[in-house]
């Protein structure tokens, strides 16, 4: 079950990267897009002995789009920053549904992926100031 699980998960994000890597090579894809990831490691029961052991390692990727915000203003930044914790959120919920009880808490798993997706916050925020600046 876990294997047919697993094969689906990898075959949705191959379909996913290469829908992707399509649409930026045909320019339909904005390069501002914060990248928002969440993992765990998925474990089977080996045998008849109850023992856990790392079966592979589940990444889910959330792309989340700042095209329309102005990051030089509070409300572009405090926007940005809710849909990041949101598409978080959602991917952390994800996660649950597909591999229950083995992912971490959804307040713990969605605090991660926010600050992991942090710096890209703010380089998009800095990037934008630089710009407004005409530097």
């Amino acid at each position: 079950m876990i294997r047919a699980r697993e094969l689906i998960v990898r075959t949705g994000a191959a379909l996913l990267a290469a829908l992707v890597l399509a649409a930026n090579v045909y320019g339909q894809v904005s390069p501002k897009n914060i990248s928002v990831e969440v993992s765990i490691l998925t474990a089977a029961l080996a045998g008849r002995t109850g023992v856990e052991t790392p079966v592979d390692q589940v990444t889910l990727t959330h792309l989340v789009s700042y095209e329309d915000l102005d990051l030089t203003t509070q409300f572009g930044d405090t926007e940005l920053r809710r849909r990041v914790a949101e598409t978080a959120r959602f991917a952390c919920e994800q996660l649950e549904r597909l591999y229950p009880r083995q992912s971490e808490s959804l307040a713990r798993c969605t605090r991660q992926a926010v600050d992991d997706a942090s710096s890209q916050i703010d380089a998009a925020i800095d990037a934008a100031e630089r710009e407004a600046r005409g530097e």
